[in-house]
């Protein structure tokens, strides 16, 4: 009897050390540290079938919990949080290895049960490495947020509860394996719902990310519309004394045609102000001041004053920011950039081009995307910054998001064009 315990023993501590080897990524070979833990669970739970099922719960939890803290070099939680999530796999393949036999009939009795049961475990958790990637949840554990890590904490205390049960009796584990299907669906449902609360508590933190990197650009708007309505006031007044200054037809007319001529320059820009994304707008309006203040000009056609897309809208203004960014610093003063969006079925195709001084063949514009590529160079007061990681990114994130970029260089009415077009 008591060789038979030892031996079921030996097979718990078995598929404890292969499934702790597998994720650490270490060697299988145990070492004298390996063996002395073994031999003292052994020791300590093999040695005492009789023993009550409390005593054997608690001796063999405080060894192996003492294996992992001495054996893990790494920090204290993380060797915690991996002995947790070993016993939560392993517990829960007994705990399928139980349910199939309950429904199967097959149920294991005699002096023999634990040994098949630990033997049926050890199979099916050489079988689960090849297709559950144990590793990167572990390491996706051991990264995460608090609230992740209390969902191990919390499938710990409930597997343990579930091997305490199964010690107590294992001939009413078997016949109670819909009670034991209902416990995991009600587990798994639990910890779903943190991690969706967790997930939708990301998203609103990035949100209000968003918000405090952008904010500037609000204000600068804010201001950029109160030092308009200034301006106004005082263009009223000034075409209120055009009269007074001018004292004929023609130089009251070429005067009003020279004024008005500075007014339009602002009026350019208004169709963003129309769309129904504010922080797009922003944006794009605070690029647009900008391209101005380097007698750069900025075109805008906006077709489509609902915008639709299948991101939000604070990483769409990052895109498009990109590219607008990156079209203002190829111009030179005087250049005129062109702009045209519209939004259908759900996606904004957005199409943004500007002046070239040399032509740029395909091959050259697909080193665009690449990374660490750029044309631009350095400036000595500016040469701790980095270019050619805008399009990189962009393109990767674009990719992730399932829209499509595209770029091309044109010659038409005798200048070359550099053309982005994106679509999301």
């Amino acid at each position: 009897m008591i060789l038979l315990s030892c031996l079921a023993t030996l097979l718990e501590f078995i598929c404890v050390y292969i499934l702790a080897k597998f994720i650490t990524n270490t060697s299988f070979i145990p070492k004298q540290i390996d063996i002395i833990f073994c031999l003292l669970d052994i020791l300590f739970v093999g040695c005492f079938p009789k023993a009550s099922s409390v005593y054997l719960l608690f001796a063999g939890q405080v060894i192996l919990i003492s294996y992992f803290l001495v054996t893990e070099t790494s920090k204290l939680t993380h060797s915690i949080l991996l002995y947790g999530f070993i016993f939560a796999c392993i517990t829960l393949l007994q705990t399928i290895i139980i349910m199939v036999l309950g429904i199967t009939d097959l149920t294991l009795s005699g002096t023999y049960e634990e040994i098949i049961g630990c033997f049926l475990t050890l199979l099916l958790l050489c079988f689960s490495c090849l297709v559950i990637p144990y590793r990167k949840i572990y390491h996706w554990l051991i990264h995460t947020a608090l609230l992740c890590r209390i969902i191990l904490i919390n499938t710990y205390l409930i597997t343990l509860g579930l091997t305490f049960f199964y010690k107590i009796n294992m001939q009413t584990a078997y016949q109670s394996y819909l009670f034991l299907f209902l416990l995991i669906t009600l587990l798994l449902a639990a910890n779903s719902c943190i991690l969706y609360y967790d997930f939708q508590l990301d998203i609103k933190e990035q949100l209000l990310l968003s918000y405090q990197k952008n904010q500037p650009i609000y204000a600068d708007l804010i201001h950029d519309i109160r030092a308009s309505q200034h301006e106004y006031s005082n263009r009223i007044q000034h075409l209120e004394n055009l009269p007074l200054t001018c004292k004929d037809y023609d130089s009251l007319c070429n005067a009003l045609s020279n004024y008005t001529k500075q007014y339009k320059k602002t009026i350019q820009a208004y169709p963003l102000l129309r769309i129904n994304m504010p922080l797009l707008a922003a944006s794009l309006y605070s690029l647009y001041t900008q391209a101005e203040a380097q007698q750069i000009h900025l075109q805008f056609d906006v077709v489509s004053e609902v915008i639709q897309s299948s991101v939000p809208e604070y990483e769409l203004s990052d895109y498009l920011c990109i590219l607008t960014q990156n079209a203002i610093e190829a111009c030179s003063p005087g250049d005129t950039i062109y702009v045209h969006m519209i939004s259908e079925n759900g996606q904004l195709h957005f199409s943004i081009r500007n002046p070239s001084k040399i032509f740029y063949s395909p091959e050259e514009i697909n080193e665009f995307f690449h990374k660490g590529f750029t044309t631009k160079k350095d400036s000595p007061k500016d040469s701790s910054q980095k270019h050619g990681y805008g399009l990189y990114q962009l393109l990767s994130n674009i990719r992730k998001q399932h829209g499509t970029i595209c770029a091309d260089c044109l010659f038409y009415d005798g200048v070359y064009w550099i053309v982005f077009e994106l679509e999301i």
